[in-house]
This record gives structure tokens, C-alpha cells and sequence, in this order.
């Protein structure tokens, strides 16, 4: 007896899309000829900085530019920067390489104020507005108590608008010059760039000058890191970074430090034996919020592309838990187009035409992620005054998770929006049930993170606008994002309703003509005769043939 065969074949179709970037120019990969930074072990703290640089000198031929000794003391681990005359920095490092007891080496980059696009699009003082300032200040417009190290090209420290909020070391000076020693307790800003920032951190408020900073009142700390130029060797940003440990660690409540530079290079093999990783997380370990701006290239800084490719930005790219990375939006929520973004950039923030101090006495715009930086450095100086409680790592948490989504940010920034200092200084929470309608295998995610079942209800959310998204449920299509907005003290609800999928079937049977097939017992039909139905589990089943086994 012959057989009938059956032969079933689902076709899907599935959607995808591309992306393009620019490509822009290439760094420059630039470092202080015949200088090197190396890292030893230094178990016996600051105390052994001075004879460890010393004998690695002589070993080297070369002598020693500078150590830091707060970051050995905080971290067991000693900076030397060495200069070597009459060798490159190539040959420097092969030699020192070879010294036993040396964690890593690395040419002395050097560094630059983020470059800043010239093509403004919206003109307008509008980057207060936007992080919802006024809502903040409702609850707080600042302290005296707290500091904000600006490692930078220092602060016009006697502008009008300025001059009230500066503070002072445990020294007594306005900050530190790290750039020229003749002027090591003189931090005068001869750039710009740090006193446009300063402006934004700290303008004094309500004193009927100029315009507002983010902390009405606050503490600035000058650290001058940065030469007239806008540049700065990896040794000075460094020695930056070691200053203001030092100051904490005698008493300043330094509880912001702001960095808006950076430079192209490779990519650190082992950040627990690279010089400015283990200084940058020297003061994230001691409490002090690290502000990093991402870079003005248009590129993903975990995949670089054009003359990038291969390098990446520091410090941005640095991934420490008490460290934020910060992009640009423009004014209508967008990220920049000249914004760096990634893995490693945690929100955005104003960063297009935002007027803040000049020099001069006077106030001018600027744009880039410096910008944009200087107002999380502004936003996490500000919830600290409110709540001092918090630690560094937990102004961090706050600060993202109440980020104001904007789908351009989404997949750009870890936190998917921007700056939204009011909703964070107040903190309102409330919480979301969300049912499903459909297969009980679906589950459901809020803002691409966590699987929850139908009717699970997540308690103490933010307040504020969220995504409810669903997982992907075989022959079923699922529901589309929905926007939910957790109100304070109240449940918000959501069902998501899944859809059988369309489908087609065909069946061929092989034996006589007049053989027919059935589907779930219901019809008639002839071999290769195709059939459009919702998706799922049906069964096939053939008419009896006489001669034929069915």
C-alpha cells in the first residue's frame, strides 16, 4: 500500500534596518617627547614615592618629572613621570618595561578642551529649562558646604558672577596651577573654558548680575590642568587628580569633579596598571563623583570608525561605578550630531549655544559635551546640598534613572535621556502593573531591562515617563512599546494584548487524485492547495481512499 506524505512550510519575513556615520578626521595621538608614565607597586604608601622614582630613574637614565603621592597613598600603587633626554619616548618605555616590579607604562599623551563645533542651530540660553532647574530649586538652590573641583584651564575667579561661590583650599588659595609652577597658588583662567563651565556649575543666583548657575550658591575649586591653548599632558591632568584627593583627604568636602577634555588612544589593556585609570578611580573610591564629557567626534566611542577606528576616548571611555559620561543633546531633546556616544556614556545634556561667564567679566555661548558635562557636574553638586546623605554612587543612580527619555538617546546613552536635575532632586516614586494578554510564556520588560510575568507589579519607580516593552512569543506577534508615566504615590496599569500570527499551509499528497485532506476536520481539499490562516497548532487529517492507506 502507498503512503501519503505531508509537507508543511511557514515563510516569515523579518524587517531590518541599517545605520551610516560620518567619518570624521583622525586623532592626532599626540605625547610629550621622551616622557613616560609608570606604574610600580607601592605597599608602603606615599612614603616610598620619592626612593622608588629615584632608583627607576637611575636604572633608566632618565629623571623624575613628578610623582603623586595622595594617589599612592589611596591606592598602594606609585605614578612616576619620567623624562628621558636624548630618547624617545618609544626607547624610554622598552626600558622601563623590563624593570621588574613595573604594573604598566605609557607614553605621556596629551590631552585637549573637547573641540567645539562653529555651527550653532538654536541660539538661546535654554540648558536650564531643559534639566528642569526650577524644579530643583524649589527644593534647594545649593550649599556652601559643598565643593566642585573643576580640573580645567583654570576660573576667572574675580568675575562678578563668580566671585562669591569660589572657594578655597585647605591652603587657603582659590585652587591649584598645575601648568606652571612659578604660579602653582595662582589658577587664573587665560583659556575661557573653565570659567564658561564654572558659570554654568555656579554662577551666583538671585544677586541681579548675569544669569543663574545650576547652584545659586557652591564652592568652586580652580584646578588649572589645562594651558592657554585648551592642552594638558596625561602628568598634569594627573597631578590635577592628585591635588584634589590631597584636599579631601585633609577635609574639603569635595563632593563633584569635573573633567571636560580628553584625548584618542589606544585602548587601555589593563586599566588596574594604567596611570590616569588608577588616578581617575583613586577619587571615585574616595567618594568624589567623577564627570566625564564623551567627546565632540560624532562617533560610538566602543566602536570607532574612520580615522578613530582602534582608539578610544579617555576619560570618557573609563567605566567607574562612581563616574558619569556625559553627551550633548540640542534644544529639542536630540542628541548632537556631533556628540560622541556608547556603552560607556551614561545621559546626556544641554550642550548647543549655552550662555554662561566669559572672560572679561563678560558672558558669551558655547557649544560641545564640555558644556553638557558641566551641567550633570552643576546637577550632582546641587541634589548633594539637598541631600547630603547621599553617596557618590548613589547621586549617580539617582541622576540617571530619572533621565527624561527622547528616542534619539535611546541605545545611545546607558540611561536613554537627558538631565532632568528637578525630577531627581524630588525624588517621587510610585509603581506599575502591566497584564498580558496572550501566551504564558510572554513576559514583559520596563525600558529594556528585567522579565516580568503578566500581573507583576514593580514597586518604587521613579516618577516619570517609562517604556513597557514585550518579549517575542513564538507564532504570536507582540505588542507594541507602550509609554507609561508613574505619577508619585499612585499605580499606573498596562495591558499588552498579543496577536496570533498570519500564516500560510500547503499540503501535497502524494497517491491518487481524488485524495483530500482536512484541516482540524473541517473542509476539503486538494493536493498543493494552500491555505491563509492565523498562526498556531492545527491538525491535518485525509479522507479514506479505497486500495490506499491514509
Amino acid at each position: 500500500m502507498k503512503k501519503t506524505k505531508l509537507a508543511l512550510i511557514l515563510l516569515f519575513l523579518f524587517l531590518c534596518a541599517g545605520s551610516a556615520f560620518g567619518q570624521p578626521k583622525a586623532p592626532s595621538d599626540e605625547y610629550v617627547r621622551g616622557d613616560v608614565l609608570v606604574v610600580l607597586e607601592a605597599p608602603g604608601g606615599a612614603s616610598e614615592v620619592e626612593s622608588q622614582a629615584n632608583r627607576i630613574a637611575e636604572a633608566t637614565s632618565s629623571r623624575v618629572i613628578r610623582t603623586y603621592s595622595a594617589i599612592a597613598a589611596a591606592t598602594g600603587k606609585n605614578i612616576v613621570q619620567l623624562k628621558a633626554d636624548g630618547k624617545s619616548a618609544e626607547e624610554l618605555l622598552t626600558a622601563v618595561r623590563q624593570i621588574p616590579g613595573v604594573l604598566g607604562a605609557t607614553p605621556n599623551y596629551i590631552f585637549k578642551i573637547l573641540r567645539t563645533p562653529n555651527d550653532p542651530e538654536f541660539p538661546s540660553s535654554w540648558g536650564m529649562e531643559s534639566i528642569n532647574a526650577s524644579g530643583a530649586w524649589e527644593i534647594s538652590t545649593g550649599s556652601e558646604e559643598v565643593y566642585v573641583a573643576l580640573l580645567d584651564t583654570g576660573i576667572q575667579y574675580d568675575h562678578e558672577d563668580l566671585a562669591a561661590n569660589m572657594g578655597r583650599d585647605k591652603d587657603g588659595n582659590f585652587g591649584r596651577n598645575l601648568v606652571s609652577a612659578a604660579n602653582a597658588t595662582n589658577p587664573m583662567d587665560d583659556n575661557g573654558h573653565g570659567t564658561h563651565l564654572a558659570g554654568i556649575i555656579g554662577a551666583a543666583g538671585d544677586n541681579g548680575l548675569g544669569a543663574a548657575g545650576i547652584n545659586w550658591t557652591v564652592k568652586l575649586l580652580a584646578v588649572k590642568v589645562l594651558d592657554g591653548n585648551g592642552a594638558a599632558s596625561v602628568g598634569h591632568i594627573i597631578a590635577g587628580l592628585d591635588y584634589v584627593l590631597e584636599q579631601k583627604s585633609k577635609g574639603l568636602n569635595i563632593r563633584v569633579a569635573n573633567m571636560a577634555f580628553g584625548g584618542w588612544t589606544p585602548p587601555a589593556s589593563d586599566v588596574a596598571a594604567d596611570p590616569l585609570a588608577i588616578a581617575c578611580k583613586s577619587l571615585s573610591d574616595a567618594g568624589i563623583l567623577l564627570v566625564a564629557a564623551a567627546g565632540n567626534e560624532g562617533q560610538n566611542i566602543a566602536r570607532a570608525v574612520g580615522g578613530y577606528k582602534g582608539n578610544t576616548i579617555y576619560p570618557a571611555a573609563f567605566a567607574f561605578p562612581e563616574m558619569v559620561t556625559v553627551a550633548a543633546i540640542t534644544q529639542n531633546g536630540a542628541l548632537a550630531k556631533f556628540s560622541n556616544f556608547g556603552s560607556s556614556v551614561d545621559i546626556a545634556a544641554p550642550g548647543y549655544e549655552v550662555k554662561s561667564t566669559a572672560l572679561g567679566g563678560a558672558y558669551a555661548s558655547r557649544n560641545g559635551t564640555s558644556v553638557a558635562s558641566a551641567h550633570v557636574a552643576g546637577a550632582a553638586a546641587l541634589l548633594a546640598a539637598a541631600s547630603p546623605e547621599l553617596t557618590a554612587g548613589q547621586i549617580k543612580t539617582r541622576l540617571l534613572e530619572y533621565a527624561a527619555g527622547h528616542q534619539t538617546l535611546s541605545g545611545k546613552v546607558a540611561s536613554g535621556g537627558s538631565l532632568n536635575i528637578g525630577a531627581a532632586i524630588k525624588n517621587e516614586r510610585g509603581s506599575l502593573k502591566v497584564l498580558i494578554e496572550g501566551p504564558a510564556s510572554a513576559r514583559w520588560s520596563l525600558n529594556g531591562n528585567g522579565s516580568y510575568p503578566s500581573g507583576q507589579v514593580l514597586t518604587d519607580l521613579p516618577a516619570g515617563k517609562h517604556t513597557v516593552s514585550f518579549s517575542d512569543a513564538n507564532l504570536w506577534k507582540k505588542p507594541a512599546n507602550i509609554a507609561v508615566s508613574i505619577t508619585s504615590d499612585s499605580q499606573a496599569e498596562a495591558t499588552g494584548k498579543y496577536r496570533q500570527q498570519n500564516a500560510s499551509i500547503w499540503v501535497t499528497i502524494e497517491g491518487p487524485e481524488e485524495a483530500r485532506w482536512n484541516l482540524n476536520k473541517k473542509g476539503e481539499y486538494t493536493s498543493d492547495q494552500t491555505l491563509g490562516k492565523a498562526a498556531g497548532k492545527r491538525t491535518v487529517s485525509f479522507s479514506e481512499v479505497p486500495g490506499w492507506d491514509a
